[in-house]
């Protein structure tokens, strides 16, 4: 019922703001409502006509000063009489003689939206359409390490100083999600340096060696002495020497 009164309240008390009646005595009509209507021992009915209205009502009229002729009249609308019947998560009313009505109800709530856990059917547009989605599921790669492939591909490495992993894949039947592959990749080796060509060395035409004339041998100087008159003349290298008489 907790869940309740506070509907029925404002139920009662919405018509008034129509009415022309201040907010102030409206808003002090609610509170002594709800209040009154907790206490409330009445089994959920409230039947309101042109006389005193039932208890918690008429507690409500005196706190706000608002007239219950003024209060009906905003309600009824031109009826003599009418029913408000209320209760855990309901609240219907019955203006006049027209048909039970569903004031508030908590399984109508608009606001709350059922979420199903169970499989959601397709609707029948999408179920045959003309398009149809094609989901392609990949293979998985698994790795088998083969003990005597290995073997023998270190023995090749050993000669091509390159290795290799001998890696065999399988397919597999589909799956959701493919796995990761880890693969070594093959080490490539380094290159090797290239010794450049020596270039030939051109050389230029020498010019020839300016000959040289060969250098007589000095001749040992002979003293030649001639006899003149008055004494000895000694010639050395063409030169004349005057000595000593003999």
């Amino acid at each position: 019922m907790s869940s309740t009164i506070p509907h029925v309240v404002m139920y009662l008390t919405r018509s008034l703001f129509e009415a022309g009646i201040p907010a102030t005595s409206i808003t002090t009509a609610q509170i002594i409502l709800n209040a009154s209507l907790v206490a409330y021992s009445s089994a959920g009915v409230l039947e309101l006509t042109h006389a005193p209205p039932p208890a918690p009502i008429f507690a409500a009229c005196l706190g706000s000063g608002i007239e219950w002729c003024s209060w009906f009249a905003a309600l009824a609308k031109g009826n003599d009489k009418m029913t408000v019947l209320y209760g855990p998560s309901f609240v219907k009313v019955r203006i006049g003689a027209g048909p039970l009505t569903d004031v508030w109800a908590e399984d109508a709530q608009g606001s709350v939206v059922r979420i199903s856990r169970g499989r959601q059917t397709r609707s029948p547009a999408r179920r045959f359409s003309p398009v149809a989605r094609t989901i392609i599921s990949l293979p998985t790669l698994h790795t088998f390490n083969d003990a005597a492939s290995s073997e023998s591909s270190d023995e090749s490495d050993a000669e091509s100083d390159t290795s290799s992993s001998a890696t065999v894949y399988s397919l597999s039947s589909p799956v959701d999600s493919p796995k990761a592959l880890l693969c070594p990749l093959p080490s490539v080796p380094a290159p090797k340096r290239r010794v450049a060509a020596a270039r030939p060395i051109v050389t230029g035409p020498r010019a020839p060696a300016a000959k040289r004339n060969p250098t007589p041998a000095a001749k040992p100087q002979v003293p030649t002495a001639y006899l003149y008159r008055g004494g000895v003349t000694r010639v050395m290298t063409g030169g004349v020497m005057l000595g000593p008489h003999a």
